[in-house]
């Protein structure tokens, strides 16, 4: 079973959500998945769309305590 990485980006803004979220998946490795939680907003658009972007797959975006669930696997 892969394990999840978890990452709280709730009270930090664009750009610096997608840049530390960048940061955190660079140390991933290929195939491994991270799930970032972000306040509502311009991230829940920007971020699984810079991702997809990168090569990496968005597995869902859903609305989570406070904000948003956002999956990705590593590409």
């Amino acid at each position: 079973m892969t394990e999840i990485i978890r990452l709280d980006m709730r009270g930090v803004r664009c750009p610096m959500n997608y840049i530390q979220t960048k940061l955190r998946l660079d140390e991933l490795a290929a195939g491994q998945v991270l799930e970032v939680l972000v306040d509502d907003g311009e991230a829940v658009r920007g971020i699984p769309l810079g991702f997809q972007e990168d090569g990496h797959e968005v597995l869902s975006v859903a609305p989570a305590e406070s904000g948003h669930r956002i999956v990705i696997r590593k590409g």
